[in-house]
């Protein structure tokens, strides 16, 4: 008051006559003092009102959450890869102690599985479908830290695909041996692309020397960046190129060759681009005493006898010492070359590409680390048909069928000075089986040669007739400024004139 005396305060309760007690009202009201000053200090004081009321309680929240993971669960049980399937993905999970990653298909998205789980609960009337915000938090949970969202893939492991849909049609009492050897391929893929990683590294500072090679998708020649309506359905009968791709690992560098349709696209094409890096273009390679190959293990291009005998004829004359080659597990490791490529597929659909030369163009200009090589007639041979003849070599079964992941030939001298190359299989539980020399026993010491010139050369090259049909359509489509250029480039091609550098 104005005397500086406090009011006195006096408590009602609603419903009860007289007074109460301060005490009383406090119990009654869920105040405290400082509370009730404030309430005081309100013009018109109202009644205590809690935070949470009329919000759902945390403890449904979690039950809600717990539904929500274990149906991502089941889901990536039934419609998930078992483990990655490419390199860019990592395999080790984000926390310790879970099971090996599962990686969605596509198709399944965070809001294409919110949709799924709202149709699945949609029937029942105890249970309430999550907003999207909190069911994409939920998706982030730690208990899902092993399952990957993924994009549409090319080049997928077919092991993998094949564990995937045995898993669906097995028993619950053969469940668990299918899983071990998911695991089992698991930890191959994951040894392997720590030992390609390891010698990349190894590579890059100087201590070893380490190659890729690998062929591409076919491009498709003529092709315009911006193109008419009959230009686009036309584009299909277009010429098709052949891209092969030679990497240093140490320098990330890649030579790729290209050469047109109706050429070699076998063993021929990869030793005969493979001999023109080592002796012209990377001679360090060439002549380094160990040599690192990375390849994969397709037996109709490289992973065959033949490239065998050749790599062994480079350590019998002398270019190098030793040769590791490694195989990659298709599907699970990408190297320096499906780097590269992915330049050349980002860049030409940008330019127009008419010829050969335009498609080097395009290689030069993808990537400062790709590098454009027209392959000229002249430079294919066929290297089958010469190492089939040199009757010193000795044939080694089961290359194709056999799980190999190394072959390893090293130079040898034996006690009579008769020089030699031990081969070494490495199996991919470990194993180690040494198959032997290459040359044969009682053979002379003479060794078949390495000079080109010895080798004979491939025929012409040559399209079907049905397939001049095709182009002869599609060069009326072409542009009137570049008619002119492909008609001729075709005819030359036809007629087996290679020489594209003109």
């Amino acid at each position: 008051n104005r005397q500086g005396k406090a009011r006195a305060s006096a408590f009602f309760i609603p419903g009860l006559t007289g007074r109460v007690c301060r005490k009383t009202a406090y119990v009654l009201y869920y105040v405290n003092s400082v509370t009730l000053s404030r309430w005081m200090r309100d013009p018109r004081p109202i009644p205590y009102v809690h935070g949470l009321t009329g919000q759902e309680s945390n403890h449904a929240r979690v039950e809600e959450r717990g539904r929500v993971v274990n149906f991502i669960l089941q889901l990536a049980e039934a419609e998930g890869l078992p483990m990655v399937s490419a390199s860019r993905f990592n395999l080790e999970p984000t926390q310790p102690g879970c099971p090996p990653v599962r990686l969605l298909p596509p198709y399944l998205t965070i809001r294409g599985m919110h949709r799924m789980y709202k149709a699945q609960v949609s029937g029942n009337e105890d249970e309430r479908p999550p907003v999207f915000e909190s069911f994409r938090k939920y998706f982030h949970d730690k208990r899902l830290s092993h399952i990957r969202l993924s994009r549409r893939t090319r080049g997928l492991c077919d092991y993998c695909l094949e564990l995937r849909d045995s898993l669906r049609t097995l028993s619950e009492r053969n469940v668990g041996t299918k899983m071990k050897e998911i695991e089992k391929h698991v930890s191959d893929a994951r040894m392997m692309r720590n030992q390609y990683r390891t010698a990349k590294q190894d590579a890059s500072e100087g201590k070893i020397k380490c190659v890729s090679f690998d062929f591409a998708v076919q491009l498709k020649i003529p092709f315009f960046a911006l193109e008419t309506s009959n230009q686009y359905h036309a584009r299909r009968l277009g010429l098709d190129v052949n891209l092969f791709g030679i990497a240093d690992e140490g320098t990330g560098r890649q030579h790729n060759f290209v050469w047109g349709e109706g050429g070699v696209h076998d063993t021929n094409a990869v030793i005969s681009m493979f001999h023109r890096y080592l002796e012209t273009i990377n001679t360090d390679c060439g002549r380094a005493p160990v040599l690192h190959l990375w390849t994969d293990s397709t037996s109709t291009q490289s992973r065959n006898r033949f490239v065998v005998w050749y790599l062994a004829l480079r350590v019998l004359h002398g270019y190098h010492d030793e040769i590791c080659w490694r195989f990659i597990i298709v599907g699970h490791i990408k190297c320096t070359c499906d780097q590269c490529f992915g330049h050349i597929r980002t860049r030409e659909k940008k330019v127009d590409m008419v010829c050969l030369r335009d498609v080097k163009d395009c290689i030069d200009s993808s990537s400062a680390l790709n590098i454009g090589v027209v392959a000229k007639l002249g430079w294919f041979k066929d290297w089958k048909k010469y190492l089939d003849s040199c009757k010193e070599l000795r044939k080694f079964d089961g290359i194709k069928k056999n799980p190999i992941v190394q072959i390893t030939l090293k130079k040898v001298v034996r006690e009579d000075g008769r020089r030699d190359v031990k081969v070494t299989w490495t199996m991919v539980d470990g194993a180690v089986m040494e198959k032997g020399d290459v040359r044969k026993k009682g053979s002379e010491d003479i060794v078949a040669s390495l000079d080109v010139a010895n080798v004979p050369d491939m025929p012409s090259i040559t399209i079907t007739d049905k397939r001049q049909d095709h182009l002869n359509e599609y060069a009326r489509r072409v542009p009137a400024d570049k008619r002119s250029f492909f008609n001729n480039y075709k005819e030359r091609l036809w007629r087996g004139d290679y020489n594209d550098s003109e």
